[in-house]
């Protein structure tokens, strides 16, 4: 089994990286951590694989389990179905010493993320991430959270697991498009780290040959992942680069109602955007702009937006990263160079609008 430990005193936790782990996950929490009920908390797609079987584990070992299943989508992940989750704990009579289980992809961990943060102030939850996107960044680092006012993330708290259970075997059963999706984080983990792991994903001829890899993509984004976390855990410096490609993806999630774009799709775009941006103003070689366009390209993820339409950057201006006149924008200057700039938003939204031509390419 490998074994990633993510290093933060009293919150420190592992990710256990292992083809087949899902079969050992209640045997390993029951012997760990002890719980006195479990609640498996997870989307319509995912309950038709995978939730009988880990539910049956905790059954066939006397630990109290229930379950909650959400509508699979960015649409779930709101304050209404928060709630409507505590609720059912309260109902549950889940104690302090239960916890949840986030069977799932990104909204499903970020959402029972954050129940478990706020449940009787806090109990202990364990993230089981199915999709690129939580294997590779998601289920680690402790962010969880809600949209809200029509914003991404925007009501939320850094609240770490206890342990991360990575199981490459089960994006296997991914359909095309969600495999396609998560591999617009897999590009940013690349371009933010550079060096070998850059050099493997830009060999990527299509998205199924992610799950030929020998783990390196996976296990080496995780560790770029527990570097940065160990280093700013509460998000106020280094872990901010982490959000390569995501103020523009963000806004785009956010103006097409989480409908037209997923998040990787919006990462994907937002990626083309920075990086034309950082080629205009901070010397990033256009080769390297080509190259990951063409890779994302072979990847089926979008690297344009379908319209001219300026108003999809206004929601810009209410990101997180917006402070006062100014946005903090990652900038890659190459390849495993890439650093948090605070530039006017004002001309960062006009650089942006002007990158559009008339039939909407970036």
């Amino acid at each position: 089994m490998g074994e990633i430990k993510v290093e933060l005193g009293e919150r420190s936790y592992s990710v256990y990286v292992q083809k087949g782990i899902l079969k050992h996950i209640a045997e390993d929490i029951l012997s760990t951590f002890q719980p006195t009920s479990v609640c498996i908390v997870t989307d319509t797609n995912l309950s038709k694989i995978y939730l009988s079987s880990v539910q049956e584990d905790f059954t066939r070992l006397n630990v109290p389990v229930c379950s909650f299943v959400i509508e699979a989508g960015e649409a779930s992940k709101n304050f209404s179905i928060l709630e409507t989750l505590c609720t059912f704990l309260i109902e549950q009579k889940m104690d302090r010493n239960g916890m949840l289980v986030a069977l799932g992809g990104g909204v499903v961990g970020d959402l029972t993320g954050f129940a478990a943060s706020i449940y009787k102030r806090g109990i202990a939850y364990v993230q089981v991430p199915t999709s690129v996107v939580a294997q590779t960044d998601s289920a680690i680092g402790g962010k969880t959270g809600v949209d809200f006012g029509g914003s991404k993330n925007m009501l939320g708290t850094i609240y770490q697991p206890k342990a991360v259970y990575v199981d490459p075997c089960v994006l296997q059963t991914l359909p095309a498009k969600y495999l396609s999706d998560g591999l617009g984080e897999v590009v940013k983990y690349a371009i933010l780290a550079g060096g070998e792991l850059f050099e493997r994903v830009l060999s990527l001829q299509s998205p199924e040959a992610l799950l030929l890899d020998d783990g390196f993509i996976v296990e080496n984004c995780i560790a770029y992942k527990k570097h940065l976390v160990e280093k700013d855990e509460r998000d106020t410096g280094d872990r901010m680069l982490l959000n390569l490609g995501h103020t523009v993806g963000h806004a785009l999630e956010s103006y097409y109602g989480y409908c037209r774009y997923s998040h990787g799709e919006g990462v994907a775009v937002g990626l083309i955007a920075i990086m034309k941006y950082a080629a205009t103003f901070y010397h990033l070689d256009e080769e390297v702009q080509r190259s990951v366009t063409r890779l994302l390209q072979r990847l089926n993820l979008p690297v344009a937006l379908p319209e001219s339409n300026e108003r999809v950057f206004s929601s810009i201006v209410q990101d997180k990263k917006c402070t006062g006149s100014y946005v903090r924008v990652v900038i890659p200057f190459s390849p495993g160079d890439v650093r948090v700039i605070s530039v006017p938003t004002n001309e960062f939204i006009d650089f942006l609008c002007k990158a559009l031509n008339e039939k909407g390419v970036l």
